[in-house]
């Protein structure tokens, strides 16, 4: 029997956009659909974050995804409560899905409305208009314990703004006087290794609207002398690839991030999760590329973010769970770190970063410019663009600074009652003038959007040399920084600013420890696997029997 006690869900009241105000109810007989996320057994609740320690101490054996699912899955007890509870309320129970700890519950506004004890309205906002509520989502008590979360009840944009890719798009490229570069150019600045190409690996792109034509990346790879990719399309939350209704810069968002993913990983499959631009949107999809075992990618980009000032406190937590989650099956995420500099675009001018760039479970790409000389790199600054764009970066006000990033100096949170946070970005690499193939005609864009995919690009050939995966990588960048400087693995970036934070020897806001010579990175990262130090300790039980024997 369901209790008919109701106590609100922590941290679920919704952040709506400033002077956002209600228009009327939503209709009654609306049908929507709400992702329920799931505790794990009570017993296991803290095993991620003993996974996660024993990682960083170097005595951790990667999981698969099997193995994670029938470690911190959803309580079966969980998956009965909230069987009975939707029968209850006149609603149907689709997508159980154990090892994500989530189900979808579809129903009418009203029955949902009624469900979780609020009242959806239509708002209007200087973003538009929306579904959505006031006040927190509410759950029977004998759900209280067992329901982490309740997505999808509001559709408010996570993200407020285009894509973060605000710099020109020029078009007709041959009559642009600046230069640009293309994947294969970039790949030879940046000392890819050429002999490994992604082959074997899978590429995960998380598209929060927009399409892709397919015509378009046939021009484009036949321009680059590339095969076209083998591109596998996962629909979240019943959005599809729309290129002809998605607008001008959400479909450069999705074409530019295939085009520059396969072209600095030209043996790489990519995977492509189309979501909405929600909160439910982005976690979703999120999870659902972590998880999938039919397509296991094993890096995955994230072009999308938005500053954490406007990010719900609950859903950056929940979505930073994720990429938790993602270190422990040995997948990299590179996050973009942002266009709109120190800011990140909120008035005041202020220090802000964006998340998921921010999350200490993410390699944060920020982005510099280039000046080069031949097919050589003359000189590598922050890239800005003054009043126009320039790379993101800065200190979290929401996650503390992770041990690994101890070894360097961070500056102060904005934040006071954080002592220290996490320092953004990790890396850079050129975020300024890519050449694309976008609705039939040559572009050039610019952003730290690009700069994701270069280094997935760059990780899915170094785990194909590797044949096995790198997965979280920061701890190893930050641990063995100053070899990586001398071994010229990376190359640090002392000129330039993006705002409130200057370029300087060693770690900065702007360039993080700095841009990849990818075949000195490459080889660094082999030595580190043959040591046991990166891929999981079942490395080390391969390499150990042969120095015994030496």
């Amino acid at each position: 029997m369901t209790s008919t006690t109701h106590v609100p869900l922590a941290e679920s009241d919704p952040v709506h956009p400033h002077g956002a105000r209600s228009i009327r109810k939503a209709p009654a007989d609306q049908i929507l659909k709400v992702t329920l996320l799931l505790q794990p057994r009570s017993e296991r609740k803290n095993f991620i974050h003993e996974k996660h320690e024993a990682l960083l101490k170097g005595k951790y054996a990667r999981l698969t995804r099997e193995e994670l699912e029938k470690e911190y899955g959803a309580d079966p007890r969980a998956l009965e409560e909230v069987e009975s509870f939707a029968e209850a309320h006149h609603l149907a129970m689709i997508s159980p899905e154990p090892g994500q700890r989530t189900v979808v519950l579809e129903g009418t506004s009203a029955n949902l409305s009624a469900a979780f004890g609020v009242q959806r309205i239509k708002l209007t906002s200087r973003i538009g208009t929306y579904y959505g509520h006031h006040g927190p989502v509410q759950v029977p008590e004998n759900l209280a314990g067992l329901v982490d979360a309740v997505l999808g009840l509001n559709e408010i944009p996570i993200v407020r703004r285009p894509p973060p890719i605000p710099s020109r798009i020029r078009h007709a490229l041959k009559s642009s006087k600046r230069v640009s570069y293309n994947p294969v150019q970039l790949s030879q600045l940046y000392n890819f290794p050429k002999e490994f190409d992604g082959q074997g690996q899978c590429i995960a792109l998380i598209e929060l609207g927009g399409g892709y034509k397919q015509k378009d990346l046939a021009s484009y790879f036949e321009t680059l002398k590339l095969p076209v990719p083998e591109i596998s399309v996962v629909s979240v939350d019943g959005a599809v690839n729309d290129p002809k209704h998605g607008s001008k810069d959400f479909n450069l968002e999705v074409q530019g991030d295939i085009e520059l993913a396969a072209g600095f990983a030209p043996g790489a499959k990519l995977v492509i999760y189309f979501a909405p631009m929600t909160e439910r949107g982005f976690y979703d999809a999120t999870t659902k590329a972590v998880h999938d075992r039919q397509h296991a990618p094993s890096v995955i980009s994230i072009s999308f973010g938005e500053v954490e000032h406007y990010w719900p406190k609950r859903t950056m937590q929940l979505l930073n769970d994720v990429l938790q989650e993602a270190t422990l099956l040995g997948i990299t995420v590179c996050c973009a770190a942002g266009d709109l500099g120190s800011s990140g675009g909120v008035p005041g001018g202020e220090p802000h970063v964006f998340f998921p760039a921010s999350s200490p479970y993410a390699l944060a790409c920020g982005g510099t410019q280039l000046k080069t000389a031949g097919e050589r790199i003359e000189k590598e600054t922050v890239w800005d663009e003054s009043s126009k764009c320039a790379t993101g970066g800065g200190v979290s006000r929401v996650f503390a600074r992770p041990t690994w990033q101890k070894t360097v100096t961070v500056p102060p949170s904005p934040n006071r009652e954080l002592p220290r946070g996490r320092g953004l970005p990790d890396v850079a690499a050129n975020a300024n003038d890519y050449s694309l193939f976008v609705n039939e005609k040559h572009v050039v864009q610019g952003g730290t959007s690009a700069v994701a995919p270069l280094w997935a690009g760059l990780i899915a050939r170094i785990n194909h040399m590797l044949g096995h995966s790198v997965g979280f990588l920061n701890p190893f960048l930050y641990g063995e920084q100053r070899h990586l400087l001398r071994a010229g693995a990376l190359r640090e970036i002392t000129q330039g600013n993006n705002g409130a934070y200057k370029a300087h020897a060693g770690w900065n806001c702007c360039t993080g420890l700095g841009t990849p010579h990818g075949s000195n990175l490459a080889s660094a990262l082999k030595d580190a696997s043959e040591r046991g130090e990166v891929g999981g300790i079942e490395r080390i039980r391969k390499v150990t029997p042969r120095r015994g024997a030496a």
